[in-house]
């Protein structure tokens, strides 16, 4: 079995595997695997008899590789097709393994594989309304930034919303560097993460209309102030992919927050802002917003390996 790198060229022959694919933890996004391939993780796929296989190398890791449960659009693989995957593809681990599929099988997984958490991948999952509305007296906060921003800003007229196309990727690109240059000045501009997440965000703009990802871009007096930028995981849930916002701007990360949700999400039940990282700032703002769920991430290791699949350059 011969795997090739994932790139936004290989887009529309994989987005068919995953239209009705089940999972709801983010590394199943399509669009998120090819914006972020070849920074934190190098992804390569082979699909054989209607069964698409992923594996990645974590660029931390080197050399040692892992796969993403199968994917064939609404088909779950039993505990020992797992097995005859990993021998199939010469893998010795799977990760990303969803918390739903591992209590469903628990039982015959545990006969086959050992099962550790990843404690870094937890997602946060929330009902898309409840992001779009901000009712509550729980989202009191949130709302007051809101309307600060709304009696600043959009009421005088001082607010252009535009959906992101490729004649205001300028723009996008321009905020990009602001936003970065802001954070590196403030103390992360040695956090390998904050690079990883600059590369794929610049991917996915310099590729934007290539992947089925959509996104806003928030003016401010004419200055590009906010975006952010979704993509779809299933039938039931998106990902916000990205989101950047100035911080100079009171209440625009709010602002922006619920626009996306309203916008970005219709459609969907629930939106997935993806996992905290182990970072505890993250993990604040990420729970400030109250999720339904929080999906944990598990790994799966056989007793034995096989030899390692062919690339092809």
């Amino acid at each position: 079995m011969n795997f090739v790198p994932i790139s936004t060229a290989e887009y529309k022959r994989l987005e068919p595997f995953f239209r009705r694919q089940p999972h709801i933890l983010s590394p199943y996004c399509l669009s998120g695997l090819v914006s972020w391939n070849n920074c934190a993780y190098n992804n390569y796929y082979a699909a054989d008899s209607g069964v698409l296989y992923i594996y990645e190398n974590h660029e931390e890791e080197g050399k040692a590789s892992y796969l993403l449960l199968p994917i064939a659009n609404e088909r779950e693989f039993s505990p020992a097709e797992l097995a005859q995957a990993l021998a199939k593809t010469g893998r010795c681990e799977f990760r990303f393994v969803p918390q739903p599929y591992i209590e469903k099988h628990k039982a015959e997984l545990e006969k086959i594989f050992s099962i550790h958490e990843q404690k870094d991948f937890e997602d946060y999952v929330y009902l898309q309304k409840d992001l779009a509305l901000l009712e509550g007296r729980k989202y009191a906060k949130k709302r007051n930034l809101v309307r600060q921003f709304e009696r600043e800003y959009l009421a005088p007229g001082r607010v252009k919303t535009e959906p992101i196309a490729r004649a205001n990727i300028h723009q996008c690109l321009e905020l990009a560097d602001r936003w970065y240059k802001n954070y590196a000045d403030a103390g992360g501009a040695q956090n390998p993460e904050l690079h990883c997440d600059r590369n794929a965000l610049l991917h996915t703009l310099d590729n934007f209309g290539q992947t089925q990802a959509k996104g806003l871009l928030i003016l401010v007096d004419g200055a590009p102030s906010g975006l952010g930028i979704a993509s779809r995981l299933n039938a039931d849930t998106a990902v916000l992919n990205f989101e950047k916002a100035l911080p100079t701007i009171k209440g625009l990360y709010q602002y922006l927050d619920k626009l996306c949700a309203a916008v970005l999400g219709e459609g969907y039940a629930y939106i997935n802002k993806e996992s905290d990282l182990g970072d505890p700032g993250l993990r604040q703002a990420k729970e400030s917003y109250f999720p339904v769920l929080r999906v944990k991430s598990y790994s799966l290791k056989p007793k034995k390996c096989g030899a390692q699949p062919h690339v092809v350059p």
